[in-house]
């Protein structure tokens, strides 16, 4: 599934500073902006902005790190630099806790900080059934107080996930998945996981997904005609099991992650 915020920048000298063309509720965007005109040195300027996305706000599909990302690569770009992924983790961690999309592949990042943990050599090829419910998730409102007292058991996914990565294991890599999901009930308690994840084992799919700060779900299948087959079933039962409104894709997570050339 590739989707993405587009950010337009004209930017021109200006007697003071001025940013136009960025609506309210786009704050993070805008403040990704000030940020990046202060790590360049610049202040004098007039930016005329342009913002186009084809991801779902509110969902956890982390559409406000892509507007805060890629407005700051497009500033960047517009006199001329090029900012590398620490540098863009830096300014989204600024500004919100943050994934690591702006890394190649697929990453393990400290969400906090932005700091590159460990990056993938290999991810396998899924099958993937999204359901993403019309119910939305504001992040400011979560709070993850305490889940700190599991980061033993967070280390330990991750080096499972390492140790998957070696062996070519993608029966680890999605039980990871889904040992992640059932944590997180306990902070974001997301009312579709049940019915998910009983129909993830009934299916015979690896694992299940869900998104940490949001109400998307993912169900995960081998790539295989088989697990074509189940995905398939998948996306024939949950619409009789899910509340009015859902949507759901059926896409392959191939552990491939670029930004796109315009």
């Amino acid at each position: 599934m590739r989707l993405y915020a587009r950010v337009r920048l004209s930017v021109q000298p200006a007697p003071q500073l001025r940013i136009d063309g960025i609506p309210s509720e786009y704050s993070k965007m805008r403040q990704s902006l000030l940020d990046t005109l202060r790590m360049l040195g610049m202040d004098s300027v007039r930016i005329q902005a342009h913002r186009e996305s084809d991801l779902p706000v509110c969902k956890g599909m982390a559409s406000s790190t892509a507007d805060v990302l890629a407005a700051a690569a497009s500033l960047a770009d517009a006199v001329g630099q090029r900012l590398s992924p620490p540098t863009l983790a830096r300014i989204a961690t600024g500004i919100e806790s943050s994934d690591g999309v702006m890394y190649p592949g697929v990453a393990a990042v400290n969400h906090r900080t932005g700091r590159l943990i460990h990056s993938f050599s290999w991810w396998p090829r899924l099958w993937v059934v999204i359901a993403v419910p019309h119910t939305r998730l504001d992040t400011s409102t979560v709070s993850f107080a305490g889940k700190s007292a599991r980061s033993a058991e967070f280390d330990t996914l991750l080096a499972t996930l390492r140790r998957a990565e070696g062996e070519r294991d993608a029966h680890s890599i999605a039980a990871c998945a889904t040992r992640s999901a059932e944590i997180n009930q306990e902070w974001v308690a997301n009312p579709l996981f049940d019915t998910f994840q009983g129909l993830s084992v009934s299916l015979g799919a690896l694992g299940v997904a869900v998104a940490h700060t949001g109400v998307v779900l993912g169900m995960l299948f081998p790539d295989t005609q088989d697990g074509c087959a189940a995905a398939r079933k998948a996306m024939n039962q949950l619409p009789d099991r899910c509340p009015p409104g859902t949507t759901f894709l059926l896409t392959q997570l191939e552990g491939t992650r670029a930004w796109p050339d315009a």
